[in-house]
């Protein structure tokens, strides 16, 4: 399958997060004993992608320093990550992506969370726009956009809130839901990039989960019918 070009995206993110993108493909032979026994029973996908994602995440965690090890589901089925490790897992029926960054508590600004989504380019029904999408948000779909743009346009926005759910983690996500974030996506840097950048709206759920002075920072790759999302959540002093 065609690669991802991260190199844009990369510079784009603060210094030491790893991101990577990789196939989905069979690798169960490849995990742990206490991560295979997860999804020995599952259907085939799952294990694949599962083993994929689990691969991924190791080989940048490897590239932190962390010895090899099993990262196991946490109550939510969020991966537990090693001590002093932010990371976030995310995967479509093709392609899986992983991103890590060790915790630095001198970093200026400090960062707080961090969260991957990888959403395969597909239709929605309609019923889902109001589901994902907030009033405002709502209005700001062009009534002119056939059912499909419209329908991308939601995956786009849904795929920044999914990350910005998993960034939430280690702060707190706990009953976090779509309406409580807002999306606005701004211009392009050119008219032929694949790469956009969005503004989050913490609205009251997510506004009074944040900590003080907070800055986050949404990007958005679109390659491969695929949308790659990428947040970061950080703490000014």
């Amino acid at each position: 399958m065609p690669s991802f070009d991260l190199s844009g995206l990369r510079k784009l993110l603060p210094t030491g997060v790893l991101l990577d993108v990789a196939s989905v493909v069979d690798r169960v032979d490849e995990l742990l004993p206490e991560e295979r026994v997860l999804v020995e029973s599952a259907v085939e996908s799952r294990r694949n992608e599962f083993s994929s994602a689990r691969c991924l995440a190791r080989k940048l965690l490897a590239e932190l320093g962390h010895a090899e090890q099993a990262l196991l589901p946490a109550a939510d089925r969020s991966p537990v990550w090693p001590q002093g490790v932010l990371g976030s897992l995310s995967h479509g029926r093709r392609y899986c992506a992983a991103t890590v960054a060790a915790l630095d508590s001198s970093a200026r600004p400090q960062l707080l969370g961090l969260g991957v989504d990888l959403e395969d380019i597909r239709s929605l029904r309609t019923a889902l726009f109001t589901e994902l999408l907030t009033q405002r948000e709502l209005k700001q779909l062009n009534p002119a956009d056939s059912q499909e743009q419209q329908a991308q346009q939601v995956l786009a926005a849904f795929s920044i809130k999914e990350a910005v759910y998993k960034a939430m983690s280690p702060i707190n996500n706990d009953g976090l839901a779509f309406h409580d974030v807002e999306i606005r996506f701004l211009p392009k840097p050119s008219s032929g990039s694949d790469l956009k950048t969005a503004k989050v709206i913490g609205l009251d759920g997510l506004r009074h989960r944040l900590p003080t002075h907070p800055r986050i920072h949404a990007y958005q790759l679109t390659q491969n019918q695929s949308f790659l999302s990428v947040v970061t959540i950080s703490q000014t002093p």
